[in-house]
């Protein structure tokens, strides 16, 4: 990198990091003019565009972040929160695997997604990313209450002679609530 485009993005980052979003973005722009395949400017980049309410423009360089590097893991983090704040759930949800795999999923944002699909009456996807959560940490005390008004809300389903320790029994305990009628 040259030492005027390390300066432009120092400029950019100092910029931003003082609150001066707009200013930030011309060098920003001017940085990723030089340098655009750089992952980690990309990033920034829309995380400035994102504190201007550019949503849209921040979610097209949080991709093109991720395409360009899909190890540097902030910028899946910020395409999440762009996507959320867009109501674009299920696009956000589809990240959270590589988020996993880099180690960046929470039980926190899964529990937001949760909130965002009871918002939508979505209970089936509300419930899985709660039991994401518990399975990303163990955080039942918390998540088991929450389920369990969803399953409330969703159909009943019964089973008949089925052994409690079957596995589709398991999974669907987990989901509804369910009743066993043993012969």
């Amino acid at each position: 990198m040259s030492i005027t485009a390390e300066k432009t993005y120092a400029k950019g980052l100092k910029l931003a990091e003082q609150g001066n979003h707009a200013e930030s973005l011309v060098y920003m722009k001017r940085y990723l003019e030089e340098k655009p395949n750089d992952a980690e400017a990309l990033s920034d980049t829309g995380a400035v565009l994102y504190c201007l309410g550019e949503t849209d423009q921040a979610v097209e360089h949080f991709k093109m972040a991720v395409e360009t590097d899909n190890k540097y893991g902030q910028s899946y983090w910020n395409l999440v929160e762009a996507y959320l704040r867009q109501d674009k759930i299920q696009k956000a949800v589809d990240l959270f695997s590589d988020m996993q795999r880099l180690g960046l999923l929470s039980a926190d944002l899964t529990v937001r997604a949760a909130n965002h699909f009871l918002e939508k009456s979505e209970l089936g996807p509300a419930i899985e990313m709660m039991l994401k959560s518990i399975e990303i940490s163990d955080c039942r005390e918390l998540v088991d209450p929450m389920i369990d008004v969803v399953k409330s809300k969703r159909p009943k389903v019964a089973f008949f002679g089925v052994d409690e320790n079957d596995e589709f029994f398991k999974s669907a305990s987990e989901r509804f609530m369910v009743v066993n009628f043993n012969s």
